[in-house]
């Protein structure tokens, strides 16, 4: 082995170690833009470095084409992923949407694939180079070529992405901080090397004959590399944009300068005044906004804050606006004047609002901007507060709509996670807490929203549906984004807004940045607070839950995870009271000491929600007290006919278990002759009519009814209702009206029912009419000789034979000791004398198989009448020819119709 090729296998082996401990580096620091891309450029620069030197040391010409073909797709790939680093390090990526990273990066590996493959079947065509020749030259071999057409496109395009990268590097390094310029110059210089030599080569200028030194340029690459690491923390210190906080946060800014004119304004403010950035900048202010002021707000004082009215197109929007003055270092010359724009038309609107009513959590919505939703598992249909339907942008009257409409307004990319979450939370795999994004149903705005859930169980701890709550979080996400970005230009912004921003140092427990505004959040000054140790800021509960998720959160930042954390803490104020805020973090890197974790935190106070809330829910233990308590049947149903609510006094008179009661449909359980007037009550309550003393009858699960009196209210699609068992009083009512109509001894209808239906089928149509009379012969005799007990049997003999020979509808009654009398309506004369025969046949029944002494003898008469005839006088004919039959003492009919 010659000392050339000692040295060539040393040079490989370097060059390897460099490109490696690079890579590995990078990939150490996955987290930081371009790192990955980084350690994808240094395999590429290894995959073509090293197979080219053991081009150089082979023996032969077969060899040698082997180990030149193995180099090509490092060769190739050297370029774009030169550019894919330069546009990810320099964030420049992120104007490009993330949906289209991937298929850029493919186009990009279009032509370095398709050189590749033409180099490899180059036997073929010749398009990649011709008269190959294989040469040594002090035992280092070559190849020679005649480059085609297809290498010089390749070499143009690797090369042009290269150039194109370096421009990047260089144009971002001019409006970075000196340490990060340092950095860039570094990059670039190191990357001129190898480009420089492979030009060389290309042009056939090597001053080693045909011998490509690019290689070894890279060596050269990676010391220079090396020292942006070492000396410059490449990869560490992350340089941020500056302009992003004023861009991104939701606090409206406009910065007027001291000519009047508007310097800037970001794109926060512009949307609350409605008019777009490029109509404002370098106006007059506020001549220019003037016509979108009502005459009350159109000038502007130099007060601390001011509320102004604007009108746009008929929307009245209000903004509190604070005016800081911008002075120069010496704090002595006004350059201009900061104008902060917070939106408060809703808590305007809130304060016009809070006398209404307390139904159905619309006053905590209002003063937590906090919608609320409910699932119901069993018919898969979504409520949704007015809040809710406000943010979802949804267009629809009715707070129900079925859970497959609620599906569309989430964006597909995050809908599978979703559906996830709620599966895990019904399989009790764990939370529903999400961060998803939606299409906004009123403009198409796509808004970012925090939503958090649980399950509902019934008694018998089965979950009945999944009650959350949700919240627009695009305003905190645009601040969150901004978190990212530099303070540098705009630090006194932090000084100026009514949320507390602060940063705290994990290793001394102390606060190393407070901004002001903490004094009137919790009464003391920035000082103060960064003077006592952290846990002092929190109460006992939430330093307990900080404590106990701080550590697994530290964790999961050290394993690359570097996300915003939020929570609801409770702190103390100087005055003793408790305020809570909602506290958004994220851990960061120091710049100075690469383990030295800091936390970033913005909080913002949300006393007044949650004191809202708490009353709520003390409101709804109250409520649900009572309603588990009362013995009343109280009900929350649908129009539509659908229990939603029952209290357990339902399952204790009906048998049904609540989950069976509220299956199906109210209407099942209604007794058929009771189902037509309680769809008349029903359209009632559809109408908004109140109903009281309502009762109908509901079927219990034995099979029995129970009568239940109703006092139901409607309120839009839902019935509220207060119900009373009335079983035993119905019953007693019942039982009343029997024995006002009906004779004691018999059970026959008496003589004042008798009456009561003569005078109605006088009015009726249902003539022609029959009456019959009949008398009991020998009563008198039975009653003197055998008692009055033998006679009271026989009444019932004969009761019991007269009524077994009429109809269901016939009216059959006692209306005297022994006296009797029978209504047939729609009867004629014919009809009347077949039911006397029918009489006379079932008492000789009765005599032939009774004891002598219980037998019975009837003498009857009947007449017949229509329309024209009194049925009084036809009555007395009746009773007339009763009286004459009686009298002959026979069984003979006397037709005396008219």
């Amino acid at each position: 082995m010659s000392m050339h090729h000692i040295g060539i296998y040393i040079s490989a082996i370097c060059i390897a170690i460099v490109c490696l401990s690079i890579a590995v580096y990078a990939l150490k620091n996955k987290a930081i833009p371009g790192a990955k891309a980084l350690a994808f450029f240094m395999v590429a620069v290894l995959g073509y470095s090293v197979p080219y030197l053991f081009q150089l040391s082979s023996q032969n010409f077969s060899g040698a084409l082997f180990w030149y073909n193995l180099s090509l797709p490092g060769a190739n790939l050297i370029g774009p992923a030169w550019l894919v680093f330069a546009l990810t390090w320099t964030e420049l990526e992120n104007r490009i949407s993330r949906s289209k990273h991937i298929p850029m990066f493919c186009l990009l590996m279009v032509i370095p694939i398709l050189v590749c493959l033409a180099a490899w079947t180059n036997h073929l065509h010749g398009f990649y180079g011709t008269n190959i020749q294989f040469e040594s030259y002090e035992s280092i071999s070559i190849l020679r070529w005649n480059f085609g057409l297809l290498y010089w496109v390749g070499f143009i395009y690797a090369y042009s992405l290269s150039v194109i990268g370096i421009l990047i590097l260089l144009l971002t390094a001019l409006k970075r901080l000196r340490m990060y310029l340092y950095q860039s110059i570094l990059l670039i210089t190191g990357a001129l090397f190898p480009i420089i030599l492979r030009i060389v080569f290309a042009f056939d200028k090597s001053p080693i004959s045909n011998i490509d030194l690019t290689p070894f340029a890279f060596l050269v690459t990676g010391v220079i590399w090396n020292l942006a690491i070492f000396l410059f923390r490449f990869l560490t210190a992350v340089p941020i944009a500056h302009k992003s906080i004023f861009q991104h946060t939701p606090i409206g800014m406009i910065v007027v300068d001291y000519q009047g004119h508007v310097a800037d304004i970001n794109p926060a403010a512009a949307e609350m005044i409605a008019l777009p950035q490029e109509s404002i900048i370098g106006r007059v202010f506020p001549e220019h906004l003037s016509v979108h002021l009502s005459p009350e707000s159109a000038s502007f004082s130099e007060a601390d804050s001011k509320v102004i009215r604007l009108d746009q197109g008929g929307k009245i929007r209000y903004l509190q606006v604070q005016f800081k003055h911008i002075k120069d270092k010496n704090k002595k010359i006004k350059l201009g004047t900061l104008l902060l724009l917070s939106d408060i038309t809703e808590r305007m609107q809130w304060d016009n609002t809070l006398q209404e009513s307390e139904t159905r959590l619309l006053l905590a919505q209002k003063i937590s901007q906090v919608g609320n939703w409910e699932l119901d598992l069993t018919n898969r249909t979504l409520w949704a507060s007015d809040e809710c339907q406000r943010i979802y942008g949804v267009k629809q009257t009715s707070p129900i709509l079925p859970f497959q409409v609620a599906q569309q307004y989430p964006l597909s990319e995050d809908r599978p996670r979703l559906d996830a979450a709620l599966q895990a939370l019904l399989e009790g795999r764990g939370i529903y807490n999400e961060e998803f994004r939606i299409r906004r149903g009123t403009d198409s705005a796509i808004r970012f929203i925090h939503s958090m859930a649980n399950l509902v169980y019934n008694a018998d701890g089965k979950p009945i549906k999944v009650a959350g709550v949700i919240q627009d979080i695009t305003e905190r996400k645009q601040i969150e984004n901004a978190l990212r970005e530099s303070e540098a230009r705009y630090r006194f912004i932090a000084e100026n807004t009514g949320d507390v921003i602060w940063i705290l140092d994990l290793e001394t427990n102390r606060f190393q940045y407070v901004s002001p505004s903490v004094y009137q959040l919790r009464g003391y000054t920035a000082n103060e607070v960064m003077a006592q140790d952290f846990k002092d800021a929190l109460m006992p509960e939430s330093l307990a839950h900080v404590q106990k998720t701080l550590p697994v959160n530290l964790e999961n930042f050290f394993l690359g995870e570097n996300k915003l954390h939020f929570d609801e803490i409770a702190q103390p104020h100087k005055d003793g009271s408790v305020v809570w805020t909602e506290t958004v973090t994220r851990f960061l890197r120091d710049e100075d000491e690469d383990d030295h974790i800091i936390v970033l935190g913005v909080s913002r106070d949300i006393t007044a929600r949650k004191q809202a809330e708490e009353a709520l829910q003390k409101k709804n233990r109250e409520l649900e007290n009572f309603f588990n308590l009362t013995p009343d049947l109280l009900t929350i149903a649908t129009t539509d006919g659908r229990f939603l609510r029952t209290s357990p006094s339902w399952e204790m008179l009906l048998g049904y278990t609540n989950e069976e009661l509220l299956q199906g449909k109210f209407l099942d359980f209604i007794h058929p002759d009771d189902l037509e007037a309680t769809l008349k009550t029903m359209g009632d309550l559809s109408e908004q009519k109140r109903v009281v003393n309502f009762v109908n009858r509901y079927r219990c699960k034995d099979g029995t009814y129970r009568w239940i009196e109703w006092h139901s209210q409607p309120a839009d699609n839902f019935i509220y209702a207060a119900a009373r068992d009335i079983t035993e009083r119905k019953q007693m009512e019942d039982e009343l009206l029997y024995q006002s109509s009906h004779d004691a001894l018999t059970g026959l209808f008496n003589r004042q029912y008798y009456e009561t239906e003569l005078k109605r089928l006088q009015q009726s149509r249902r003539f022609p009419i029959s009456i019959l009379v009949m008398d009991m012969n020998g009563l008198k005799k039975v009653n003197d000789t055998l008692g009055h007990s033998m006679g009271d049997d026989l009444l019932r003999y004969a009761a019991d034979a007269i009524m077994s020979a009429f109809r269901s509808e016939d009216i059959v009654a006692r209306i005297g000791g022994d006296e009797f009398v029978v209504i047939l309506p729609e009867t004629n004369s014919e009809a009347a004398q077949a039911a006397v025969q029918r009489v006379y046949e079932k008492i000789s029944e009765h005599n032939l198989k009774c004891q002598p002494d219980h037998t019975i003898s009837l003498a009857i008469g009947f007449a017949c009448g229509n329309q024209n005839n009194q049925l009084s006088e036809i009555f007395k004919q009746a009773d007339i020819a009763m009286y004459k039959n009686k009298a002959k003492g026979e069984k003979a009919l006397q037709d005396s119709s008219n």
